[in-house]
């Protein structure tokens, strides 16, 4: 239901959304719930009211089905539906929190609002682009919704609506305070820059056997080897066993037919748009773009006109704004002006600034990465009864080498170190990745030498299917040094790597010293003169070493210096910019914008703090995990 309020309003309902979503996870995800098992047979109480079985469990049904057409069909594994069902109650009890709270400071909202947001919403509109009663009717059977259930829970959002805008009414941020910081920000530098690289300094003398033992010695974590373990393991996972599971032309074309969209990709086009909402401001605006096709320039121009910019990126005929400001910008070239266009409640303005065409993948081209994906789908249903398969069979025997290959399993072997490195330095051909990965590498550097293999299972997150896995670790080269011997080579390179980047830190601070004395930069080689510094951003004319300590600077004229990869670098500043509100009214624009809505988070987050300890809450958590397995 709220996953379709969202969808359904893009403007105030985005930000229920994010504020549910956020708020419910952070503040009332089930798993940081009260764990009290309460009297009764109600899955929760909160602010007052219960949650039942039988009103959780339609919530439920309605988030299991959005979910298993998210996942193209596909059955939910348990993990799936376990969390899908966590994430159902943590927004049920957020809405009846909000919700309470809203009656409780008695706001309402009158039939007359209720009816213009419903008939506002774009997907209940027929051909004429107007509300259409059939539309409405049809779309919410699809969402499995009654008219009835819909509109009393339009009813309350907009109820919370009004509760959470109250909020952020009279949020602001002083000017001066934003000057401050962006003063900060936005101020640049350039300075001029020598490098002294590591490679151009002369090659040392040759070093005598003592000063490579002594380097050696003082440099002993540089030849440093780590843990080894020899292990067998066997891994049975969807991606080991998704090359067994047969995938027929049929379901692969069928697949194909039912996600046309995603293989024929319509035109898309991007534009910078500029809107009004009288006719003679919007002309003017043409005329001066068409005389300087700058957007900033004239976004500002804009502005002053009473009218705003903004860029679509990307976007089909189909998702823009407006029909008649579609049909323009899909019907002028690239780098074409469009309008004034009657569009909306106003006057617009477009220019096209690319164009991406048509795209269309055949059947033949997708089959084989169709086959991949619905092989994969069909392993991660199958994975829990193989599962159950191997760990009978581990159980039946501990010797990893007797697991029937029919099971789906994948057995490896070989020696590795914790961190997943092989023997040659590369990484070890595991049939697992990510968190997966990371758990049975753990397990590996905790087992003890020639330990039983044990059926275990590294449980997924957020939808995953989990793992499941057993091992032995037959052997362990403990931690240790390569001996001086062993590592003469790499001792001698090092050292002489060593005695260059001396070289150059000498010399970096010779010249240093020098140019801190009045002599010229240029003494130290080529100088290199930067274009703007930011402080927030990483440079592309000097090593990004040296933009934290050309901010610590001063006074223009001063000096300073950094090692980087290669070397080192000496810079002297020579310009201090600080950015003007008025030159660059945009960027102060999005500065304070951004921190009137971190004070309004500020605001939300201390207002929710006081409604969970209002809330009473409580959950009957063995009922609820014995609903959603």
């Amino acid at each position: 239901m709220l996953s379709l309020m969202r969808r359904f309003l893009n403007t105030w309902i985005a930000k229920l959304f994010f504020i549910v979503m956020g708020v419910a996870f952070v503040y009332w995800g089930v798993n940081d719930m009260v764990r009290q098992v309460i009297a009764g047979g109600d899955i929760a109480k909160v602010a007052g009211q219960t949650i039942t079985p039988q009103r959780f469990g339609r919530e439920y049904a309605r988030s299991l089905k959005r979910a298993q057409n998210q996942n193209n069909g596909a059955a939910l594994s348990p993990e799936q539906r376990k969390a899908v069902g966590y994430q159902t109650l943590s927004q049920m009890i957020y809405g009846i929190v909000l919700d309470h709270e809203a009656r409780r400071e008695g706001l309402a909202v009158s039939d007359d609002a209720l009816r213009k947001q419903i008939w506002a919403i774009k997907d209940f509109h027929g051909g004429n682009g107007v509300f259409d009663q059939n539309v409405f009717k049809s779309v919410l059977a699809e969402n499995d919704l009654t008219e009835a259930a819909f509109i009393a829970d339009m009813r309350k959002n907009l109820l919370e609506s009004q509760l959470l805008d109250t909020l952020e009414f009279g949020a602001t941020v002083p000017d001066q305070l934003t000057d401050r910081l962006f003063g900060f920000e936005a101020q640049t530098r350039t300075a001029d820059v020598v490098l002294i690289k590591n490679a151009d300094q002369p090659a040392p003398a040759d070093p005598t056997d003592l000063q490579l033992q002594r380097f050696y010695a003082n440099h002993l974590g540089l030849y440093a080897t780590p843990e080894y373990r020899k292990v067998k393991l066997v891994v049975l996972s969807p991606e080991t066993l998704a090359s067994s599971q047969t995938v027929t032309d049929a379901e692969a074309r069928a697949f194909y037919q039912a996600n046309l969209k995603i293989y024929a990709q319509p035109e898309k086009r991007s534009v910078q748009v500029l809107v009004f909402t009288d006719q003679a401001k919007a002309q003017l605006a043409a005329t001066a773009w068409s005389k300087n096709p700058d957007w900033t320039a004239i976004q500002q121009q804009a502005k002053d006109l009473g009218g705003s910019g903004v860029e679509i990126d990307d976007t089909t005929k189909a998702d823009f704004p407006t029909p008649a400001l579609a049909d323009a910008a899909f019907a002028a070239p690239l780098d074409g002006q469009i309008g004034p266009v009657q569009a909306g409640l106003g006057w617009q303005l477009a220019r096209v600034t690319a164009i991406t065409p048509a795209k269309t993948v055949t059947y033949d081209q997708a089959a084989a990465s169709i086959r991949a994906g619905l092989a994969l789908q069909k392993a991660k249903a199958a994975v829990y009864d193989q599962a159950n398969k191997l760990e009978d069979a581990i159980g039946q025997s501990s010797d990893l080498g007797q697991i029937p290959a029919n099971i789906g399993a994948t057995p490896v072997e070989g020696t590795l170190d914790a961190q997943g490195l092989g023997l040659d330095g590369n990484q070890a051909p595991l049939p697992v990745s990510g968190d997966a990965r990371t758990a049975i590498l753990a397990d590996i550097f905790a087992a003890t030498l020639n330990q039983p293999a044990e059926f275990k299972e590294v449980q997924g997150k957020g939808g995953v299917s989990s793992v499941f896995y057993a091992l032995t670790v037959e052997q362990i080269t403990p931690a240790g040094h390569k001996t001086y011997a062993d590592a003469a080579a790499k001792v001698r390179a090092d050292w002489v790597l060593n005695q260059r980047r001396h070289s150059a830190e000498v010399a970096a601070a010779k010249l240093l010293a020098a140019v801190q004395s009045g002599q010229a930069l240029a003494l130290g080689g080529t100088v290199i003169s930067s274009g703007p510094i930011y402080r927030n951003s990483a440079p592309t004319d000097i090593p990004g070493q040296l933009v934290e300590p050309i901010f610590s600077l001063g006074n223009t004229g001063d000096t300073t210096m950094a090692e980087t990869p290669d070397g080192f670098a000496v810079a002297r500043l020579t310009k201090i910019t600080a950015p003007d509100r008025a030159a660059d009214p945009i960027d102060w624009d999005k500065l304070q914008a951004q921190l009137v809505q971190s004070v309004r988070n500020d605001i939300e987050n201390t207002y929710t703090d006081s409604l969970r300890a209002a809330a009473k809450l409580s959950v009957n958590q063995k009922l609820l995990d014995a609903t959603v397995q």
